[in-house]
This record gives C-alpha cells, structure tokens and sequence, in this order.
C-alpha cells in the first residue's frame, strides 16, 4: 500500500477543516500496513528510503522502530532531495533511549513550504553508541521509492509514514484548485463555446432549455465536433494545430454574441411577463440548483484530486492514446507514420480522445502525459454533466431527475470515475458526446417535422461520438431501435403520419451521418480493423462464443453498486405501472445493448466488436437516468406535501449523499496497482536520454493477451520511445492490432519475441541469441518489475541478467534496472 495514498484520499473532506486548524497536530499520511522484517542499523551503518511527498507542509516522519542492544547514541534523520546531495533540506534526531518498544516513532523538523508533490531521499544513520532496528517490508509495498542500505538500493522499503502541516496542506491544495480552475476554463473555451453555438445554431428549440441543460448539452455537443473537424482538415490537406484552439472558440464567442444582442430585447420582455403560478416551480428549480452545484463541485473535486499523485496516465490504454496524441501535437493534425515511436504506417484506429489531449497540448503547453490525465478527468467531468439535459426530459422538466443522475454517475458509482485508472479514454471520449446524440435523436423522433438544420446537428455530434469510439454508433442504433419498440406505439398510436414523420427524420440522420462518417470509413477500408469487422460479419459466431460472452455480465456488479441496480428495477417497474414508456425504453435500450453481442449468431454487422465489458462499464448512463428519474417522482411528491420543508430536506439530503459519495470515491484512483510509469522510471529515462545512444534498443517487459495472438508492456519499459526517447520491443497495442507495420513481419515478431521470453531466460545462449537477432543493446527492468497488468507473468528479473557477463548494469536507482547487452558477443553476420 502507497504510504501516503491514504491521506490523499482523506484530504477531500478534511481540507475544509484544516483551514481553522493552523494550532493542530500535523496530519498523519498512513504508512505500510504490515512490518515485515527488522533491518540492523548499527554507528558504521546507514540506511535511506526515497520516496515523494503528497503535500505541502511535511513537517516529519515515523519510523518503524525497535530498540536495540545498545541506547546511549541517537538516531539521526537526513533529508535530501536526492540521495546523491550532500546538504540537507531538513534534519532531526530521536534519542534511542526513548525507544521502550516496537512501534512509530516520531521525527519532526521545520514544515517544508515546499514540499508538494517533490521527490526526497530520508538518510538515517546513528550518532554516538548503540543501535536500532528498523522495520521495513517487501519491494512491491511502495511505488514511489525504495529503501536503501549503504547508499545502495535494495529490493524492500522502509516502514515510514510521512506527517504534514494542516495550515500548510490547506495552502497547497488551494493552489492547486487554481490550476483545476484554468483547466475547466479551457474546457469552456474550447467545448462549452462551440458547443453553445452549434445548439442554437442548428436547433429551433434549444432556448426553451434551461441554463444548464443547455451548457450540459454544449459541452457533450464541443467533444464531438473536433474529431470532425480533425478529419475534414486532414481530407483538405490543411493542418489546423494550434488554430483549432484559438479560431473554433473565438467564431463560437462571436456568434453567440451577436444572437445575445439580437435577442436582448425579447429576453427583457419575457422577464417582465409574469408567469403565472410558475412561483412553486421556481423555487423547485432554485433548490435544485443548489443541490446541482453542490454535487458539481464535488464531482469536479474528485476528478482533479485523482490525478494529482499521477505523473503519467496508468495502464496500458494510456500508451497508445498519449503517444498518437504526441504525433497529432507534431504533425498539426492527424498523421500515418507512428515513429519515431512506433513503426507504424497508417492510422485507421479511432482517434478523438488523442485529439482532445492534443488541443490541451496547444491550449496550455502541456506534455503529452500531463495532457491525456488533464483532458480525461476533463471528458469525465462532461459525460456526468451531459446525463442531465436527459434525465430532466425523462421527468418532464422536473430538474431533480437530472441533479440525481450527476449524483448518481458522479459520485455514487465507481463508473466512469474508475476509468482513471484504466487509461480508458476512448470509450470515456464517445460516453461524453453520447447524452447529446440521444437526446437530439429523442427530440427528431418527438417532433413533427423533420428539421435539416436539427438533422445537421444531430449528424455532427453522432459522427464524432463514432470518431471517438467505434462502439458508439452500435450504443446510437440500439437507443434508436428501443424507442421504436417501446416508445413510439405509444407516442405515434397508430397515426401513420407521426409514424412517417419519425422514420423520415431518423433517415436523414443516418443519411447525414453516414456522409459525414464516408471519408473516415473510405480511409479505414482495406486496412486490419476493417478486415476484422468484415471478418466478423462472415464468420459469425458460434453458440458457445456467445453464451460466454453473456456469462461475463455476473461481473455487473463490481461497475455497479446492487443498490443502484436495485432502484433502477424499482423505477422500470414503476415506470411500466405509470406507462412512462421514454423510461421503459431505457431498459430496453440496456437488454439490446447486452445482447448485441449475440447478433454475431445471425451475423449482426459490429456484432463482434460489441464487447459485454464495454457495455457494463457504461451502464452507469441508463442507471443514473433511471435512478433519477425515479427521484423525481419522490421529490415531486415531497415538495406538493411539504413545500419549503420538503425542498430543504431534498436540498441538504442530496448533498448529504454527494458528500458520502465523494468520501468513498477517495478510494478509486490507485496508480500503486495500476501505475506503470513512477517517480524513479522518471528519473531513469532522464538518465537514458542523457546515457545512451540515440540508436539503442531496450528489451523490455511484456506479456501476452487475446489467447497469445498479441502483447503489451508491464512496467514503465513500454513508455521508453515516448518518455526517453529509445526504440524498444513493444509498440502500442492500436498499432499492433490494428496498423499497418513498416516491416510486415513486425507485430508478428513482437509476440513471438515475447513467447520465446517466457520459456527462455535472456541471459541463457538461446535468449542472447535472439537478443542479437533482435539488435537488442540494452535491457530495461522498472519500478514495477514487469509485473503490471492483469494475468501478467515477469519475462526476466535482475538476478536473471547479473550473473552473464553480457549483461553490464549501468543505471541501478530505487527498483529500477538499466542494463547494456554487449553485442560483442553477438556472432558476426
């Protein structure tokens, strides 16, 4: 466990208490939970820990101890901010007399002002007689450090747990809610702007929306036009870049202050009018606001803590989608060639979340790692926001239903919040624009008419939904085809007029946005991805395929609470008891979805690609619909009864809940397990780009997935071409599966490369052997050790390669192993 995870995650709701508590104890980050062995420190000894400080404010350190023989000297702690500085940052010392047993102890200095988020190396040695025990545990414990004995690194960690001044933390996280704050600013700038332009643009009936179904609906809108406009620059030929950020908002601004000017008049003259008995829906809808933006706040408090431990994105999604971001950033727009990181000739693999990192990139100057976090807790953020314009209209404008289902997705399932950890921004890009879709789709079928204008909008937003994330055209079909189903006999009856009209304009939806789609789909024919989905429609699938496919939906319930899959049955049922059908068809839009899969039977086109986790780590959407909606018809209930008592209570239960739900959010993000790339892999590509040539090639760890048709990375060795700079062994995992290779034989080698590893050690004659054949110069073991991922097996450990005289290890820092092959002993060609 993280020693100071812990605390980061109480820091949510304490922060608001520790701003009066400037005379109170230091906070106390958790340290590791299980002491495993005693380490000796003796006078003519010295240990250390490396580790990184989660706040402003540390202010001192326990230690595991136990006394020794001897206790007339005492302990002396030294502070550097690395382990080869010789003047301290901060010192202490601990009497060994003090010690009367096994347990922490306490060594306190001056509050470093300072000390957030930066690395630091703790030296402790003893001054004078005696001696002490330290505690300490195994390597894997603790990802950000290790301890070190003799100012060398050694598999384990010190059993230490950092303190932290209140004042100061309180000080620090401030700060860092500015920068949340510009964040959010430019998420204004470059979705919520365009995207209010387009809506009122393009749709006759936006201004009957209130404030913020029409900035929910902005924002989901924003997300979806890029990718198009990525794909129309790149069909020009025009490479858009930096423009994108600057020229798209600024017409957006134009636009919508010219139409504020033209509408000035009418808008002061509905303000005058009066509005009859609106009294009680206007204090309804002001308690809900309340209520709305406490949970908004929250939700945005939750995101950007998450990420703040986070150096790099985790897991093995976060690879693909920074390094295509990195190219979009040098190429001013989409690109074919992948290297120099990756060798790679084509892009055919779904690209709006890369593009979203990319306008971040130019927005704010951000690296590419820093801007796939930062634009993904972003996208996060919208996809909760954007349920609201639904939930309301399912409640018939009753604003609760949509203040519950922010509530609900938020803060009180573990979906979409836990996507952080997976780097699983593709699909998180195509759930953020997916409301918007639904809701223009519902409005078409609703209305009476078919509008182009409307049409345009609703092509546009579906277009880059499906840019984002292929699956989201299949999420749009089978809402289309429960709306019909169970819905519109209702909504039509057995008019054939409404029932034309509704067919009519989903068939100019489709019509436009398969022409806005064409080029993207005439560029991807012929390649692999295409290949496989054609495979998909010949081959089918068999009968057992299937069965285990839907057996996997047992899992539900780790990406939904019961209790949330619990009211959402209550609300279908009282739904069906009501003849609200626009519910209704939520769960049917829920079953088409989990069955989809079971279309590969009949060769159902997307069947394939149709997986029943992509669907259950969305199921957050229909519940929160659900469980809002529901609320509604309590709240309404409670406010005809209660009036102003009843708001209160809706009001200060609702946020109550938030509350709770962002407490045990605290939890979610935990880069200890998914974490790839830490503090020391950082420190050790700085060293790798400094070190070594620019021609190198490092081995690195991986493992094999898909029944060993392919293979991915398992420690920070996967990021060396983007992070360092150096060719290696493991392309990302949408350019092995999908892209077309420079070398045909390129991605069949990779995985055979990592077959051949598992049987053979490298440093066996037969593993050296195809190091050569592979033009292998060195080796790369991070501080993950090659165990990352799920079902992962370590290729090779460093005691594999220290005794073959090939292997020299050059670089050796916390868990992290650099090691040159020497091809001298390759055999001549």
């Amino acid at each position: 466990m993280h020693p100071v995870s812990l605390a980061a995650r109480k820091a949510i709701l304490l922060t608001l208490a520790l701003l009066g508590l400037s005379g109170c104890a230091p906070i106390v980050a958790e340290g590791q939970p299980d002491q495993m062995t005693w380490v000796m420190l003796a006078p003519d000894q010295s240990a250390g820990q490396t580790f990184v400080a989660e706040y402003r404010g540390l202010s001192a350190v326990d230690l595991y101890l136990q006394p020794g023989t001897t206790s007339d000297g005492s302990l002396h702690l030294s502070l550097f901010e690395n382990p080869s500085d010789d003047t301290p940052t901060a010192s202490a010392h601990l009497p060994l007399a003090s010690l009367t047993g096994p347990g922490f102890y306490r060594l306190s200095f001056d509050a470093l002002t300072d000390s957030s988020l930066r690395s630091y190396y703790l030296a402790l040695d003893i001054e004078g007689a005696g001696d002490v025990a330290l505690g300490s545990a195994t390597g894997g414990i603790y990802t950000s450090g290790a301890l070190y004995l003799g100012n060398a690194p050694v598999d384990g960690q010190l059993t230490f747990r950092p303190l932290y001044d209140p004042p100061q933390i309180a000080l620090g996280l401030a700060g860092e809610a500015s920068q949340w704050a510009l964040w959010m600013a430019v998420a204004v700038l470059l979705f919520a702007l365009p995207g209010w332009a387009l809506l009122h643009l393009l749709h006759l009936r936006a201004s009957g929306l209130s404030w913020f179904e029409r900035a929910a609906m902005a924002g989901s809108i924003g997300v979806a036009l890029y990718p198009v406009l990525f794909m129309i620059a790149d069909l020009v030929g025009v490479r858009g870049g930096r423009g994108l950020v600057w020229v798209v908002p600024a017409l957006a601004l134009i636009y919508i202050v010219w139409r504020a000017w033209r509408t000035l008049g009418a808008r002061a003259e509905a303000l005058r009018g009066t509005p009859g008995d609106s009294t009680s829906r206007q204090a309804r809808d002001g308690a809900a606001s309340i209520a709305l933006a406490g949970i908004v706040a929250l939700v945005v408090i939750t995101r950007f803590f998450a990420i703040r431990m986070i150096d790099v994105p985790t897991w093995g999604d976060s690879v693909q989608h920074t390094v295509m971001a990195q190219r979009m950033f040098e190429n001013g727009g989409l690109f074919d060639s992948w290297m120099p990181y990756a060798p790679y000739s084509t892009l055919t693999v779904q690209f709006g979340f890369p593009a979203i990192a990319a306008l971040y990139m130019w927005a704010l100057g951000m690296a590419s790692p820093q801007a796939v976090l930062v634009a993904g807790q972003v996208l996060n953020l919208l996809a909760v926001a954007a349920l609201y314009p639904v939930a309301t209209r399912l409640a018939r404008g009753n604003p609760w239903a949509g203040v519950w289902a922010v509530l609900v997705a938020g803060l009180l399932s573990p979906m979409p919040a836990f996507y952080v950890n997976w780097g699983r921004y593709a699909q998180l890009a195509g759930l953020a624009s997916l409301p918007a879709a639904l809701w223009l789709v519902w409005d078409a079928l609703e209305e009476n008419r078919a509008r182009w204008r409307r049409s345009i909008l609703v092509a546009l937003v579906i277009a880059g939904t499906a840019l984002a994330y292929y699956r989201m055209t299949f999420f749009v079909v089978a809402f289309c085809v429960a709306l019909l189903l169970v819905w519109a006999p209702s909504a039509y009856g057995n008019s054939a007029r409404r029932w034309g009209t509704g067919l009519r304009a989903l068939a100019l939806i489709a019509l436009l946005s398969g022409a806005l789609f064409l080029p993207w789909a005439i560029h991807v024919a012929g390649s692999p991805l295409a290949a496989s989905m054609e495979g998909g429609i010949a081959q089918g699938g068999t009968l057992q395929a299937v069965l285990a496919e839907l057996a996997t939906w047992k899992d539900a319930p780790l990406y939904v609470p019961p209790m949330l899959i619990a009211v959402s049955a209550i609300a279908l049922a009282w739904a069906a008891w009501r003849k609200a059908w626009s519910v209704v068809a939520l769960g049917a839009w829920a079953v088409l979805l989990a069955l989809y899969n079971a279309g590969r039977l009949i060769h159902l086109p997307g069947a394939n690609m149709m997986q029943s986790f992509a669907v259950m780590i969305s199921v957050f959407i229909p519940v929160g619909w659900l469980c809002g909606w529901l609320v509604s018809q309590v709240a309404a209930w409670v406010e005809r009864r209660t009036a102003m008592a009843g708001r209160v209570v809706l009001v200060v239960s609702t946020v109550a809940l938030g509350v709770w739900g962002a407490w045990q959010a605290r939890s979610i993000p935990n880069p200890a397990l998914f974490g790839m790339v830490t503090r020391p892999d950082l420190r050790a590509m700085a060293w790798i780009r400094e070190n070594t040539p620019a021609d190198a090639r490092f081995l690195v760890e991986g493992f094999r997935i898909y029944n060993g048709r392919s293979a991915v990375g398992s420690d920070a060795g996967w990021w060396l071409p983007l992070l360092a700079g150096r060719a290696n062994t493991m392309p990302p995992q949408y350019a092995l599966l999908n892209e077309r290779p420079n070398d045909p034989d390129y991605a069949r080698e990779v995985v055979e490369l990592v077959a051949r590893l598992e049987v053979i050690s490298p440093a066996s004659p037969e593993g050296m052997r195809l190091l050569c054949d592979e033009g292998i110069t060195h080796v790369y073991i991070g501080q993950g050790q090659g165990l990352i991922g799920s079902g992962v097996q370590q290729l090779f450990a460093p005691e594999d390669l220290a005794s073959q005289s090939a292997f020299d290890r050059v670089y050796h820092e916390d868990r992290v192993h650099v090691y040159a092959f020497e091809r001298a002993t390759c055999p001549t060609p």
